[in-house]
This record gives structure tokens, C-alpha cells and sequence, in this order.
């Protein structure tokens, strides 16, 4: 092994916006359905038909402020969202010839500076801790402001972002496309405090009296692990490698690199083993068919992988510390070496500093402990996905707003 300068560079990221031509070409192929499938089964009720609608009027610009105001991170959206579980697998048009490329039309208008003078109501008394620096708080943040409010942002990062800006590998999403979306959200009305911990460099007793409501947004950041696996030399966990990939300047190679998972998550890892390993495999411990990757991301997978393994479950390291995986479905070994594995088995709440806010009955949140005390994002969206994150902001939003008695 030995350390190189980061291959994975935004440089690898290749810009897929089609020509307003073609995105006017694919919006003409919308059967204008009287019941739009599309729209009915988008989590964030971002409403495709319409801004469909608009295109075929010619009206781009309000297309594009309609998709903007439906959804501040329409252009990040455009890149990640597995449209394919949403609108598009609910396209009738499929069942002609091919569904609309509703994602592509969406990340063109999303593209667009299309943002518009928003309008902020007079400062109130009241001020707002979030707890995350991730799209969900930043959005929470921007929308306290416009009515008054002033937010305090903690974030353990050094940066924001959240799992935008940690997990997803700059060639699949750029820190140009995040910038777009995320930094006009910012104004002076929302203070950011990076590198801070709550519960470790800010507790309750710390800010309990300096603020009227506190809104965690930290998502899901407790990592699914084995107990044979922790603290090996060998082993490191999905979201340290995908971090150490995206932001470390230099980053060690590897003769082979095993990464073990199915999920979308897992094919990211596979991708961007592919740029530092002469080899990689990937294991999964169902059938192939059971994979709960997305379509473009096991396409990204195996194209990475030269080779994938399936119906084997982690078991223990061998004497020379490789790691011995056992059959899903009977009870053979199977030893199969690497110099770096790569856990992405999927991540929990992290409840360690929240049990005084929350009951939590198995991995969920049961009940609030603090009446001032909020969560939303991938805390409480049921499909781990961004958009389904996004998707619990108004109601949250809400909830504080009748909490604190405002219109």
C-alpha cells in the first residue's frame, strides 16, 4: 500500500444537462394525464405534471421558479433522487414506449438561477437551535428566517452539508451542485457554529435557556456493525471511507478491496474503491435479485466490482486476519481475503444523546420527553432517501410554528 494523491476529483464528474431543446422535446411526450401517477407519488409533492405543463407553454423561467419553489434542492435532487422508486416508475408513458425523463427535466430547471426576492417578516423574539448542518437544517433554518426567526446552526462537521457533502462521491455529485442549492439558503439572520458536538461541546444545560425550540436534524449516523469487526485494522465503515474519499487530499491504495452490503450506499463504496484498488469485489448476503440498491447506482456497482459475491454473511477473521464470511443458507465457510473491507450494512439513529428528549421504542423515536424538543429529516422520513427527508420539513415546521404561538 502506498499513499497517492486523491484520484476522485470532481474533474471525473461529468455535467448530464440536456440542451433546453431536448428537455422541451421530452416534456412534449407527456400524455397530460388527467390523474398524474407522477405527481401523486412524489414524496415531496414536487408535482411534475405541472412544471411539464409550463415547459410545453414555453414558460421556462416560471417552470423553473415553480420547480424552485416546490423544492430549494431541485438541482442536487436532479442528480440523486431514485425518481425510478417515484414518479418515473408511475410514468403511464412507459407503457407506450419509454417514461418520461421527468429527473432530467427537473435537474435542468433546477440548474437555473431562477431564484426570486423572497420576502422576510420583521424579527421576533424567539430563536431556534438546530442541531445539524445537513439540507434538512439548513432548509429549516432559511424557512424560520423568512418568518422572523433567528437559528443557530451546530455542526459537528467542519463543514455543511450533512451526507450530501460526506457520503456521496464527488463524481456523482459535485460541491458545485451542492453550492448551488445550499448556499443561498444562508442569510444573517441563521448563525453557523461548526466543529460543535451537542451533548460533548454544547449540552442541554448549556442551551436550554438561550433558546425557545431545539430541531434535530443529524439524520441517521450510527453505523450497522459486527461485534468481531470493531476496531480491526482492516475494517472501516461505509461513511469513513466514503468520507476519507471525498475530502482527503491523499488516500492510501489497496492490492484488494472487499466492500460488503447492497445498498445504494454499498455501490458508492464499489465505485470509489475502483479509483484506489487493483481489485474489487463486492459480498452481499442475499440473492442478487434482493439487492435494495437503486437501478443506476447497481449499474455504477457492478460495473466497478470484478466480482460479486452473494448469500454470504460475515463471520469472523482467520488466523492472518482475513475475514471468513459463512453461507446465508447452510452452514460453509467461505475465507476471502482483502486488504481493506469495507462495512455499508446500513446505519441506525444514534440515540446516545438524545434519550433525554426521546423515547424510542426499537430504532424509531416514540414520543417526545420535552415539549420543545423536534426532529426531522431521515429521523423521521420513512424511506431513507433525500427527498423523503425533505419531506417532513413543512410538517415540523408547522409543529414549531404552533408551538410557539406564531402565524
Amino acid at each position: 500500500m502506498a499513499k497517492i494523491n486523491n484520484p476522485i476529483e470532481e474533474n471525473n464528474f461529468k455535467e448530464e444537462l440536456l440542451e433546453l431543446s431536448k428537455i422541451q422535446e421530452e416534456a412534449k411526450r407527456c400524455l397530460n394525464c388527467k390523474a398524474p401517477r407522477c405527481s401523486l407519488m412524489c414524496p415531496m409533492d414536487c408535482e411534475p405534471h405541472r412544471f411539464i405543463a409550463l415547459l410545453n407553454k414555453g414558460d421556462v423561467e416560471e417552470a423553473a421558479k415553480f420547480v424552485y419553489t416546490k423544492n430549494p434542492l431541485s438541482y442536487i435532487c436532479g442528480y440523486i433522487c431514485p425518481s425510478e422508486r417515484y414518479c418515473e416508475k408511475n410514468c403511464l408513458r412507459g407503457r407506450i414506449d419509454s417514461v418520461i425523463k421527468v429527473r432530467e427535466i427537473h435537474r435542468f430547471l433546477g440548474s437555473l438561477n431562477s431564484r426570486f426576492e423572497e420576502e422576510f417578516k420583521p424579527l421576533k423574539n424567539k430563536s431556534i437551535l438546530i442541531v445539524g448542518g445537513g439540507p434538512i437544517g439548513l432548509i429549516i433554518a432559511n424557512k424560520m428566517a423568512k418568518h422572523g426567526l433567528k437559528s443557530t446552526i451546530l455542526e459537528k462537521s467542519s463543514y455543511l452539508g450533512g451526507a450530501l457533502r460526506n457520503q456521496i462521491p464527488a463524481f456523482r455529485l459535485p460541491a458545485s451542485v451542492i453550492d448551488h442549492d445550499l448556499n443561498p439558503l444562508l442569510n444573517e439572520r441563521i448563525e453557523i457554529k461548526l466543529k460543535m458536538t451537542f451533548g460533548k461541546d454544547a449540552t442541554y444545560d448549556d442551551v436550554k435557556d438561550k433558546y425557545d425550540a431545539i430541531i434535530f436534524t443529524t439524520g441517521l449516523d450510527k453505523p450497522r456493525t459486527y461485534d468481531f469487526m470493531l476496531d480491526h485494522p482492516k475494517v472501516i465503515l461505509a461513511q469513513d471511507f466514503l468520507r476519507m474519499c471525498r475530502h482527503d487530499l491523499e488516500i492510501e491504495t489497496y492490492d484488494k478491496i472487499v466492500v460488503i452490503g447492497g445498498s445504494d450506499t454499498a455501490m458508492d463504496c464499489l465505485a470509489s474503491a475502483k479509483k484506489i484498488a487493483k481489485e474489487v469485489v463486492g459480498v452481499y448476503r442475499r440473492e442478487k435479485e434482493r439487492l435494495r440498491a437503486n437501478k443506476e447506482s447497481l449499474e455504477m456497482g457492478f460495473k466497478a466490482a470484478d466480482d460479486f459475491i452473494f448469500n454470504r454473511t460475515p463471520l469472523r477473521f482467520d488466523e492472518v486476519g482475513n475475514m471468513v464470511f459463512k453461507n446465508y443458507y447452510g452452514e460453509d465457510e467461505e475465507t476471502i481475503p482483502a486488504s481493506l473491507y469495507v462495512l455499508a450494512i446500513g446505519v441506525l439513529i444514534d440515540d446516545s444523546y438524545l434519550k433525554d428528549f426521546f423515547e424510542f421504542e426499537e430504532d424509531s423515536i416514540k414520543c417526545k420527553k420535552i415539549p420543545n424538543a423536534f426532529y426531522a429529516g431521515d429521523m423521521s422520513s420513512s424511506d431513507k432517501t433525500l427527498v423523503s427527508a425533505l419531506s417532513t420539513v413543512e410538517e415540523v415546521v408547522k409543529e414549531i410554528f404552533e408551538y410557539l404561538k406564531l402565524d
